[in-house]
C-alpha cells in the first residue's frame, strides 16, 4: 500500500458576478470572473434589491494524480486546507462541500471552470463555516464509494471544485437578507511556508494479483489488497497455497 501528498498545480477561483440577478440565474450563470490568487475560496452575496443578489463564488484546485501508478488503486483520500479568514452576515450557518470538476485538463483558471463544477459531490462530511478557525486546518474525506473514488484520474488531472452546499450546489436560493456576504478564503500553494499548503492524500493498494512462494512448509508473497463489493470496502489477502504440490488461489 502506498499513501500519494500530492499538491495542487493550481488553485483559486471562479465566479458568476450580476448585480441584482436573481440567485437560479446566477448558479446557472457563464463565469464572469477568475483568480489564481489566495487559494480556493466561496462567496455569497446578496443585493440590496428583495430576492436578488450579487455573487457566487466557486473554489477550484487542480492536482497532478498521473503521479500514482498505474498498477495502484486508490481505496481512500481526502482533500485538506488551512482556512485563512472567513466571513458570515447571514442569519445561517453554510456548509462546504467539494465537489467533483470536469471538462478541463488544463493547468490554469479560467471564467469557464465556473460551470465546470459539477453537483456530483465527493466528500464526506460536509463541513460549517461555524466550525472552521482562522489559521486551521481543514480536512474533507473523500466518499469510499468506487465510482467516486474513480473520479481520481491516473492518466493526469484530478480537478476539484469548492461550493456552498445547500443553496449553489443544490440551487436553491437562500432567504433574502439586504447586502450580506458571506465567504471563506484558504490558503493556497503561494502561501509562505509549507505548513499551510492545501494538498489531496491519496491511499492506494496494489492491484489484485495473486503470487506465492513455497519454501519448506512456509508460504511467502501474500499480498494485502482492497475490494470494493456494493460501495464497501474490504481488506483481503490474496495469495497462492501449495496442497500435495498442487497450488491453489485464495482470498
Amino acid at each position: 500500500m502506498s499513501t500519494y501528498t500530492i499538491y495542487p498545480e493550481v488553485d483559486g477561483w471562479a465566479e458568476a458576478f450580476s448585480s441584482n440577478q436573481y440567485f437560479s440565474d446566477l448558479v446557472a450563470a457563464d463565469g464572469t470572473n477568475s483568480s489564481e490568487s489566495g487559494g480556493m475560496a466561496f462567496r455569497i452575496e446578496s443585493h440590496s434589491v428583495l430576492d436578488e443578489y450579487n455573487y457566487i463564488r466557486r473554489g477550484l484546485g487542480y492536482y497532478d494524480t498521473s503521479v500514482i501508478e498505474s498498477t495502484e488503486a486508490p481505496y481512500d483520500a481526502l482533500v485538506s486546507m488551512v482556512l485563512d479568514s472567513k466571513v458570515n452576515e447571514w442569519s445561517f450557518d453554510p456548509y462546504l462541500g467539494i465537489y467533483n470538476h470536469v471538462g478541463s485538463q488544463e493547468t490554469t483558471i479560467v471564467n469557464a471552470d465556473y460551470q465546470r463544477c459539477t453537483d456530483t459531490i465527493l466528500i464526506s462530511p460536509i463541513i460549517a463555516l461555524s466550525s472552521m478557525t482562522a489559521g486551521g486546518r481543514v480536512a474533507w474525506t473523500w466518499s469510499a464509494t468506487l465510482s467516486k473514488l474513480q473520479l481520481i484520474n491516473k492518466e493526469g488531472y484530478t480537478t476539484i471544485c469548492l461550493r456552498e452546499v445547500s443553496h449553489d450546489a443544490n440551487d436553491s436560493a437562500p432567504t433574502w437578507e439586504n447586502n450580506k456576504n458571506m465567504q471563506a478564503i484558504f490558503r493556497g500553494v503561494e502561501y509562505t511556508g509549507t505548513t499551510s499548503d492545501p494538498y489531496l492524500q491519496v491511499f492506494t493498494t496494489a492491484s489484485p494479483l495473486n503470487a506465492g512462494v513455497k519454501v519448506g512448509d512456509q508460504i511467502y508473497g501474500l499480498l494485502t489488497a482492497h475490494v470494493n463489493v456494493g460501495d464497501v470496502w474490504y481488506e483481503v489477502t490474496l495469495g497462492d497455497v501449495n496442497v500435495a504440490d498442487t497450488w491453489y488461489d485464495i482470498l
